[in-house]
């Protein structure tokens, strides 16, 4: 095999590897640290701050045959790493790690492969040139492995163990190496594989001994899905179900879901057709069955979990066997949106809108789509826990957007303040019964036992005293009234993140954040591409701005692809292959991007590029602002779009890349790694982007609001200004 064909062929399996290993180590980093998207957004950061260190800094490095070895290495050691950081750095099983722990963690799981992929890329793109290829095909070639790492990983996701999966990536690029590298690197790479052979016996095993190191005093059963890890603690009886690092439910004897349910199904002078939505572990379905229900649709978007937590949670177990509940197996929100099945009583029994995932059940939209499926005189209920005698201004927003974008939509709103929390009831005709001698008339008639709902608990969790000091928690100024969680503005995402940084103890980030808004970012902005001109001008001969071009460039890609995931989410639900085919398609247009601008030549595409750009990020706006041509998408017409809207986005993302390379060749002919120092900028820009977008931007902003500040950065870092 000559020099070329091993160029491309390291190239493609670097990217394989890189996006494969990517997904599960993301897997590995969620169930320690708890899912949200700051999570996500730091791994990225990190990630992409490592491979941009290693393609511009590490890779000149000159021992390529070493650094395709510590590669290979590198994936089944990041798995065990990762796992004894856990142990070393733990908290408390249940509790949120401090946010600086978080930091240390992802930073130093993330160094040995992140340092080593970029480095490896810059090696290869160096190769390339002496080789008599362009950099451009070590960037496309790299993504083209990425697209088929990531669909892999789609498929291979809970089908083998995690750690036999990095093992496998490992030994795959050993074999490589054997068959392709010079002969130093064939034996190390001979050893290399049949030592992971023989590490991948007993990896099982040695994975579950680093469990235990970590859930210290647990007995603990680990399980793999589609969605996440699932983690069952047992111990002195009890048992505690988490999913990616969340407490989902604990066998603990507790009454304030009884009662929870109880009321919701009490407001309803005759509950035949319930949907459910959360609950099952603590026994929801069970106390719903009480109020004797025609049947109870249960909503639940993992059919592993429950499969895996019967044995451990007899509640769910015999809620799975009773002849009247219907268990469907889909996302909420997108099963509601398609179904055509009304019914008398809905109930969401979920987490806070902490994150965008779980936001998108509380907009303003979703409540639109609850409503299509209530009969005339139905109910819609769900709790959001805050506190009792003394509500947070945090909480104090977050509760009035929910309620705005509930009033919105509902005639008739109720606020019930129970012990752990706000119940909303919402009714889109009929006037809501909430008398408290009714209910309790009602309670008898069904003939409900409970534990602690009773005559003086409801005239306690009902009385005017209370419902007025509650009005008196939540008022807040005129402007901030009028805010409204909404899909596109997910005010009560960006609260989530503010009380979850609190929690953590990295408020002092966000102490001013909450003071920032579009016009600030636009001043900020606008302050530092003024900086960038007249350094550029004065300082750095015109090279500066390109420098800067680059980066932006690596930071709107990034930016785009989170808004159109976010958005897919939103509008269609957590179908979770086809965000990743959507991820996927994304990569793709990297490699087509990269295509069309790898043989140009003049530098006038820099400003065709930016202004490619403006027109698509105007479209964007067209579509999802001044029209409401997306709440008319369909399932099918919709998934094309996003599809669409990815490879486009991916297009312009990658046509940066050849013309920044030709670029810094002509301007710096000694330098010989014009790609590594190219794909380090694009990454760093990137890594930029993932933290704004997925913790500022999007939770600040809104969709709209992060795309008009998109376009003016576009705007300001055009050629023709810098």
């Amino acid at each position: 095999m000559n020099d070329r064909s091993r160029i491309k062929l390291w190239s493609w399996s670097l990217g394989f590897a890189s996006l494969y290993s990517q997904v599960f180590l993301l897997r590995e980093s969620i169930a320690l640290l708890r899912s949200n998207e700051l999570v996500v957004a730091l791994f990225f950061f990190f990630w992409l701050v490592l491979y941009a260190a290693g393609s511009g800094i590490f890779s000149r490095f000159r021992n390529l045959g070493l650094v395709q070895v510590a590669l290979a290495f590198s994936l089944p050691f990041s798995f065990f790493w990762i796992k004894l950081l856990g142990s070393i750095l733990q908290v408390h099983p249940g509790r949120l790690w401090d946010f600086w722990r978080i930091i240390l963690l992802l930073l130093l799981a993330l160094v040995p492969f992140g340092i080593l992929a970029g480095t490896f890329f810059g090696q290869l793109c160096r190769k390339a040139r002496s080789s008599g290829l362009k950099a451009s095909t070590v960037y496309i070639f790299e993504a083209l492995g990425a697209v088929l790492g990531g669909i892999l990983s789609l498929i291979m996701v809970a089908r083998i163990p995690p750690v036999h999966s990095f093992i496998m990536i490992g030994t795959f690029l050993g074999i490589i190496w054997i068959f392709t590298a010079r002969t130093p690197v064939k034996i190390t790479s001979v050893i290399l594989t049949s030592l992971l052979m023989l590490l991948a016996m007993n990896a099982q095993s040695l994975s579950g001994v680093m469990d235990k190191l970590y859930w210290k005093g647990y007995e603990s059963q680990s399980y793999e899905s589609r969605y996440g890890k699932i983690l069952v603690l047992s111990r002195q009886g009890e048992q505690y179900l988490f999913e990616n690092g969340s407490l989902v439910a604990a066998t603990a004897d507790t009454v304030y879901l009884e009662s929870l349910v109880n009321l919701c199904l009490l407001a309803h002078p005759g509950p035949e057709r319930v949907l459910l939505v959360g609950g099952i572990y603590e026994g929801a379905v069970g106390v719903a069955l009480q109020h004797h229900p025609r049947s109870i649709t249960y909503l639940e978007v993992d059919p592993r979990i429950l499969e895996v937590t019967r044995p451990f949670f007899p509640k769910v177990e015999r809620a799975m066997n009773e002849p009247r509940v219907d268990v469907e197996y889909s996302d909420a929100r997108f099963w509601i949106k398609k179904s055509n099945r009304n019914f008398e009583v809905i109930m969401l029994l979920l987490p806070n809108p902490q994150s965008g995932f779980m936001n998108r059940f509380y907009t303003l939209e979703f409540f639109q789509e609850i409503k299509g499926r209530l009969d005339y005189d139905g109910i819609f209920a769900f709790q959001l826990n805050v506190g009792v005698n003394y509500i947070s201004s945090e909480e104090q927003v977050m509760v009035n957007s929910v309620r705005e974008a509930l009033q919105n939509v509902f005639i008739h709103v109720r606020l019930v303040q129970m012990d752990n929390g706000l119940l909303f009831f919402a009714s889109p005709r009929s006037p809501l019964e909430l008398d408290p001698d009714l209910l309790n008339a009602r309670l008898e008639e069904r003939g409900i036992r409970n534990r602690y709902l009773n005559r003086e608990v409801l005239a306690y969790f009902l009385d005017p005293f209370r419902q007025n000091n509650l009005e008196s928690m939540l008022i807040k100024d005129a402007r901030e009234k009028l805010i409204v969680n909404r899909d596109f503005s997910p005010i009560a995402y960006y609260i989530g993140l503010q009380e979850w940084f609190k929690l953590t103890g990295g408020g002092v980030l966000l102490k001013k954040l909450k003071l920032l808004r579009l016009e600030h970012w636009l001043i900020f902005f606008l302050t530092v591409f003024l900086l960038v001109k007249l350094l550029n001008r004065y300082i750095f001969n015109k090279n500066l701005g390109t420098i800067v071009l680059i980066i932006v460039g690596g930071l709107g890609g990034i930016l785009t692809e989170l808004i159109v995931l976010y958005l897919f989410q939103a509008l269609f639900g957590y179908l979770y292959w086809l965000v990743g085919v959507l991820t996927s398609v994304f990569m793709l247009g990297l490699v087509t991007g990269a295509n069309l601008t790898r043989n140009k030549e003049r530098f006038i595409f820099f400003r065709l590029w930016s202004l490619l750009w403006i027109i698509f990020v105007l479209i964007m706006l067209f579509l999802f602002k001044w029209t409401s041509l997306y709440q008319r998408l369909g399932y099918i017409s919709g998934t094309l779009c996003f599809m669409a809207l990815q490879l486009i986005a991916g297009t312009l993302t990658g046509m940066l890349f050849p013309l920044g390379v030709r670029w810094f060749e002509s301007r710096f002919p000694s330098t010989v790694n014009a790609g590594g120092i190219v794909f380090g900028l694009d990454s760093l820009g990137a890594a930029m982007g993932a933290v704004l977008t997925g913790i500022i931007f999007i939770p600040l902003m809104g969709i709209t609001g992060s795309l008009i500040l998109w376009l003016i950065i576009l705007i300001l870092a055009m050629p023709i200004w810098i």
